[in-house]
């Protein structure tokens, strides 16, 4: 009975014996897995852009500092051939030059855009500027039997010329001058037209004055371009100096002194000189169709020999000599910062002791001269006495 019931009882299959029961994996494994894997390729991915971003980079890094290396070549082979050498070229050499220099720059920033360009070799740059260069010195002799005066010439041109915006010029210093007060002039030709520009005793006599001390230091051969560059770079930025001192040498044969018909030297209206005043735009008719008028912007405020007299005349002030203020009309709007003037006081000024302060006070603006307003204000109520009618 026994033995019947053992072999109704079911066995185990062999295999199956000693084993735990295993069940399938569930779904949430399986996208848990494939996200893993999905992950892993994507930082592999990315892992590699940014290996081939970075040699890009490194790549593109290298050339630009290749076209750099390039540029700096180039401005060194301009300073050693133009700069360096210290010598004053003429404006047309002189513009050549920049125009190379400009030319060359471009090629290089135009490698620098495009990297299958090819480079340009220093060589050929050097050999361009030594071209120009030998084409200067050919055109700066003069004839044979020309014997110009011996002037220096030799100025740190590029810091003139960068630092130079004819709108803001360097302060104006007083000069001693040993040269002869009696010097004489060339007589002034049939050719030397003057335009009608000092209409008063006054502005005949400081505009002399002007042009009489600035021929005294153009034709000092101790002073340099450099050292007159304030009072004068708006012509010599143009023109070469020994003719600025035939211009002005023609200038005082006149009598009475007034500018020369030449159209190389403008009434230069440097901060509105010249039109300062109400009636200041008929100031600027005589040279309109003469000498020309050219327009400076300026934020200081400056004045021609007209401004300076309207400007006595505003202000009250009398001058002390021939010149006779009272020949104009008007009503005084004389005004003294801080003090309150009584109706009894009368302000003169010593007019030789003004033309001749104001005549190392001026620079050359063209064909005419001009003052900075407030060096013309300081040096007169600086002098300007008072007195009690």
């Amino acid at each position: 009975m026994f033995q019947a019931q053992a072999l109704s009882t079911p066995k185990a299959p062999s295999n199956m014996r000693g084993r735990t029961c295993q069940f399938p994996t569930s779904i949430s494994e399986q996208q848990t897995q494939q996200r893993r894997k999905q992950i892993r390729e994507a930082q592999r991915a990315y892992r590699s852009r940014q290996q081939s971003h970075l040699e890009s980079l490194k790549t593109r890094v290298a050339q630009l500092e290749d076209v750099v290396a390039q540029v700096g070549q180039v401005m060194g082979i301009f300073h050693d051939a133009v700069v360096k050498q210290d010598v004053l070229l003429p404006q047309s050499k002189l513009m050549q030059t920049v125009i190379l220099l400009q030319e060359e720059v471009g090629e290089h920033l135009k490698r620098a855009e495009k990297a299958t360009s090819p480079a340009v070799r220093g060589c050929e740059f050097q050999g361009k500027i030594n071209r120009v260069l030998s084409e200067a010195c050919q055109f700066t002799h003069g004839p044979a039997n020309e014997s110009p005066p011996e002037l220096p010439l030799t100025s740190d041109f590029w810091r003139l010329f960068f630092n130079s915006t004819n709108s803001i010029l360097p302060p104006i210093q007083t000069t001693t001058s040993s040269h002869d007060d009696n010097a004489t002039y060339p007589p002034l030709t049939p050719a030397n037209q003057t335009i009608p520009y000092t209409t008063t005793p006054f502005t005949q006599k400081l505009y002399h004055a002007c042009a009489k001390s600035g021929h005294r230091y153009l034709t000092n051969p101790t002073v340099t371009d450099a050292h007159m560059w304030p009072e004068f770079g708006l012509m010599l930025e143009h023109l070469p100096r020994q003719e600025v001192i035939s211009y002005f040498e023609r200038v005082l044969s006149t009598s009475p002194c007034n500018p020369v018909l030449d159209d190389r030297f403008p009434f230069i209206s440097l901060g509105n000189a010249g039109v300062r005043f109400s009636s200041g735009m008929h100031n600027l008719l005589p040279f309109q169709g003469t000498n020309g008028v050219r327009v400076i912007p300026s934020e200081e405020e400056w004045f021609d020999v007209k401004d300076v007299e309207k400007y006595l005349f505003e202000k009250g002030i009398q001058l002390v000599g021939c010149y006779d203020p009272a020949s104009y009309t008007g009503e005084s709007s004389l005004i003294v910062p801080g003090q309150v003037l009584m109706s009894n006081m009368i302000a003169s000024l010593d007019e030789a002791t003004l033309i001749d302060g104001l005549s190392h006070l001026c620079i050359c603006m063209g064909c005419v001269a001009g003052f900075r307003r407030r060096d013309v204000e300081s040096f007169i109520w600086q002098n300007v006495q008072w007195t009690l009618d």
